[in-house]
């Protein structure tokens, strides 16, 4: 019985020792942290969930992933398989190596060719980089002091967007000193 209690225990402040470790480790490295950066050049954050419980029962809590990766290889396999044409596989190869090194030289190269698709493509990459891809667009309303505006909101992995319908008839109306 003595065995079995000084075991609990001792899982007991193993558990509560990593979490107190995870949660350093999150503090320090937090964006507002010691060794933060607020940069837009920070290098994407990953989630995992983890099982935890507390003293309320709840189990489950978003904790940083370290490891975390978007799995481009995985997305390439599975191009791969649904499409046997050999210039998009070397294309997205392409674009795995130079995400990885942080190199330019390859898509320039792919936009010596003159493809029109490509171009739109990289185009459309080049916003993209500005300002991330949109995770979510729907239409809201931006509620102000004595304003409410009609429009659009995105979100990206990084920022909020509120875009104005300017062509709405209520915005019209708006006194152009607010």
């Amino acid at each position: 019985m003595c065995h079995h209690l000084i075991m609990a225990a001792k899982y007991r402040d193993q558990v509560t020792s990593t979490q107190l470790i995870q949660k350093i480790i999150n503090i320090l490295t937090d964006k507002h942290g010691a060794w933060g950066s607020s940069a837009p050049s920070r290098p994407r954050e990953f989630w995992r969930l983890d099982y935890w419980e507390d003293d309320l029962r709840r189990r489950r809590r978003f904790v940083r992933n370290p490891l975390g990766s978007t799995h481009p290889e995985a997305t390439l396999k599975a191009a791969g398989e649904h499409a046997p044409d050999e210039d998009i596989l070397v294309k997205g190869k392409q674009s795995i190596k130079s995400q990885a090194l942080g190199n330019q030289n390859s898509e320039s190269e792919i936009l010596l060719e003159g493809d029109d698709d490509i171009m739109s493509f990289m185009e459309e990459r080049e916003v993209e980089n500005l300002t991330g891809p949109v995770a979510l667009s729907t239409p809201a309303q931006l509620v102000a002091p004595s304003v409410v505006v009609k429009g659009t909101l995105s979100i990206t992995l990084s920022e909020l967007y509120f875009e104005v319908d300017e062509e709405d008839p209520s915005f019209k109306k708006i006194d152009p000193k607010v």
